[in-house]
């Protein structure tokens, strides 16, 4: 039969509870489910276990009356656990040997995976394991206890208990007319019964299943999973009992098998352990010519008395002595030679007698120069661990040792590599973050004002190149004073605007900048100045101060900074461009007040605030009057500049809180957040007169106000159209709420 893993056989999903459940709560479980056992679960750990054998246990000692008692004080734990990987036999020997019908299963976590029972096992027996054991006869327990049907329940119970049985055979002579099993008994108790006066043949179940004693054994397994029970009567000829077939008898079988396999492991070993014996033979012969030949490995034995008993080639031509020359001599002289101390190879002797190993280095000058020679001392032991000598093992290290510095040195141009590559990620990582020019600039100040090589003060400036002139967008650390004249500055008038006509990064000391006339040299010290250039175009520069004791910057920090600053300008290009593309998507050319699509954004935001926060909120719809005859009158050209003209006479006309929308053709849209219906009528009266006063046009206005039954942004909007849609049909040029 082939060995199954307990993976492969066992019940998973297991009924489980926590150790603070009632008793009476387990039995419920193990009646309504038709079960055996109930699993005690902390974590899904098994903590213990609950089985009908327990509760028979438990009623024969405290009585009937379990309610008062909790899983946990009555529950078996530790619980017997075995690992999926286990395979049916050694199951088997671990169930028998614990006397136990259940074996929980868990991971390598201790976590529960499932149950293995006797069924589980005899669901997988091969058909080849029941030829063994042909008739039940052969494997049925004959010694089995047996009652008559006036037998006190009370002393069943006792008995059960006492002796660790299954069950009670239910007998008159000699013939079986019942069983009382766990199950019987436990299901007895859940109902509450009294069992001072109950006799066997009122809780016993039958009839009993009854087989013949030369029914085969598979036959038996095959009545048993299909009648859902543990155990069958055996009867003779007579049809008189002669013995139980159970679950575990028939299993039993399970034990020769774990014992077979068990001794073709030990001549598996055996084999193995034979196959060892000799490769180790043959490895003794390969150890006695490799550490002869050895090359590069130097190898000296010596013995307890300090005399050399093994020197291999190795060692001669690293330490320039032959074997002849020290074969026999003491170790210790060999040791000196090379400027070892006695009292130090003293303490190498103290060190190997407790079981320690030394490392040491040193130097061997010959005529090719210096040679770097690793040396390691160790004792050699007997199989009884006992001392009986030395070993020195020496290597040269030369080529590894010259190598190793030669990494170190490249190690240390790597760093400073590394250190330029951090300082362009530490501002690449920056910008990349934000597409608003102030933000960008003020993040590349902060960072590169910190990148330790350069050394920066906290103090400096970012300007942006527009046309002939400079604005200071950002800066860091800088003087009232500083900022008021620096502000906005030509390009030909300041030493920032060299950089800007040239490209190329300018470095000051405290002198050129005292003789510059720019700021006092013991305030600032020295300054940096770098282009900021996207492609050739210089998009701005950054003005950085240094200390008073700056003298320069080498060319490698100047090649660093030179590409931050045209990392900065494709990003500040970017900004621009982003800026450009953002202004054409959200605001009208023509006008250059807000497009539909920015008005929609803010209608949805400012609706929503006001719904959410009940704040006031109004909108006036506006249209100039008779627009399409102006149009048709003057053109088309003089149509465009007279909607700039009413557009720039609203933006003056309103607060810097509320906005413009260009609704579609002459229509116009002003949104005034926190207003309520009256300031907004008197908003629309002042723009309207505004209108007439600096155009030559009139507009009709509508105004709308939110209300708590207006649901979307669409309510408010329909609501001002109407209201325009009046003022149109009342004589234009007025305003209608």
């Amino acid at each position: 039969m082939s060995a199954k893993c307990l993976s492969e056989i066992m019940t998973p999903g297991v009924i489980g509870v926590s150790p603070e459940t009632p008793v009476s709560t387990a039995l419920q479980l193990l009646r309504n489910k038709n079960i055996s056992c109930v699993l005690v679960l902390e974590d899904r750990e098994p903590v213990g276990i609950f089985t009908e054998r327990k509760v028979v246990q438990l009623a024969a000692e405290k009585g009937t009356e379990l309610e008062k008692y909790a899983v946990s004080g009555i529950m078996t734990s530790p619980v017997l656990t075995a690992a999926r990987e286990m395979d049916i036999y050694s199951a088997y020997n671990l169930l028998s040997a614990h006397k136990i019908r259940h074996l929980v299963v868990v991971d390598d976590d201790n976590k529960l995976c499932g149950l293995v029972t006797q069924s589980n096992m005899i669901d997988h027996l091969g058909y080849e394991y029941f030829i063994e054991f042909k008739k039940i006869y052969q494997v049925m327990t004959r010694n089995i206890f047996t009652v008559s049907q006036n037998y006190s329940v009370e002393q069943a119970l006792q008995k059960m208990a006492r002796t660790s049985t299954s069950c009670l055979l239910v007998a008159e002579n000699d013939q079986p007319v019942g069983i009382v099993t766990e199950r019987d008994m436990t299901r007895m108790l859940i109902d509450g019964t009294d069992i001072a006066k109950l006799h066997i043949k009122e809780i016993m179940s039958h009839p009993v299943f009854t087989a013949h004693l030369n029914l085969p054994l598979l036959e038996a397994a095959r009545v048993m999973k299909e009648k859902r029970i543990r155990r069958i009567v055996v009867l003779d000829e007579q049809g008189k009992i002669a013995g139980l077939i159970t679950q575990s008898d028939i299993i039993k079988g399970l034990h020769g098998q774990y014992l077979q396999n068990l001794k073709h492991l030990v001549i598996e070993k055996d084999r193995e352990l034979e196959q060892t014996n000799k490769k180790l033979a043959e490895k003794t012969v390969y150890l006695d010519n490799i550490l002869h030949s050895s090359m590069d490995m130097g190898m000296i034995a010596a013995d307890l008395k300090y005399n050399i008993v093994y020197f291999n080639p190795a060692a001669g031509m690293i330490l320039g002595l032959s074997a002849t020359e020290v074969i026999g001599r003491d170790i210790r002289e060999v040791h000196k030679n090379n400027g070892v101390l006695a009292v130090r190879f003293d303490k190498l002797v103290e060190m190997i007698q407790e079981r320690k190993r030394h490392e040491f280095s040193f130097v061997k000058e010959g005529k090719k120069g210096s040679r770097f020679i690793k040396a390691l001392v160790t004792g050699i032991w007997d199989p009884e661990r006992n001392l009986v000598g030395f070993v020195l093992m020496l290597q040269d290290i030369t080529e590894r040792t010259l190598a190793e510095t030669e990494i170190k040195r490249q190690k240390t141009n790597l760093e400073l590599i590394n250190v330029e590559l951090s300082a362009l990620y530490s501002v690449s990582s920056k910008i990349s973050r934000t597409l608003e020019m102030s933000e960008l600039l003020n993040e590349v100040l902060d960072v590169i004002t910190k990148i330790e090589i350069f050394n920066f003060k906290r103090q400096g400036g970012a300007f942006v190149v527009d046309g002939g002139e400079m604005q200071l967008v950002s800066q860091i650390g800088a003087m009232d004073n500083c900022l008021d004249c620096h502000e906005i500055m030509r390009v030909d008038d300041c030493l920032c605007g060299q950089v800007v006509k040239t490209g190329k990064i300018v470095i000051l000391d405290s002198t050129d900048i005292e003789e510059a006339g720019t700021e006092k040299a013991k305030r600032h010290g020295g300054a940096v100045v770098v282009p900021l250039r996207a492609k050739e175009k210089v998009m701005g520069v950054l003005c950085l101060y240094t200390s008073p004791d700056f003298s320069g910057m080498s060319e490698d920090k100047v090649t660093l900074l030179s590409a931050i600053g045209n990392q900065v300008g494709i990003a500040m290009e970017n900004v621009r461009l982003y800026e450009q593309t953002r202004f054409l998507s959200l605001y009208d050319p023509l006008t250059n007040v807000a497009n539909r699509r920015f008005m929609d954004m803010g209608l949805e935001k400012y609706f929503s605030c006001t719904r959410r926060y009940g704040k006031s909120f109004s909108i006036i719809m506006l249209d100039i009057d008779d627009f399409k005859k102006y149009n048709d009158t003057y053109g088309h050209s003089a149509g465009d500049k007279m909607l700039t003209s009413v557009a720039q006479v609203l933006i003056d006309d309103i607060r810097n809180a509320d906005a413009i929308a260009r609704y579609g053709g002459e229509e116009f849209l002003i949104m005034l957040p926190e207003t309520t219906q009256e300031a907004a009528l008197v908003t629309a009266e002042r723009v309207r007169k505004g209108v007439a006063e600096k155009t030559y046009v009139t507009i009709s206005l509508g105004v709308a106000s939110y209300n708590k039954e207006m649901v979307k942004k669409e309510d408010l909007v329909n609501k001002a159209d109407e209201a325009l849609y009046r003022a149109k049909k009342s004589g234009k040029n007025r305003v209608e709420s």
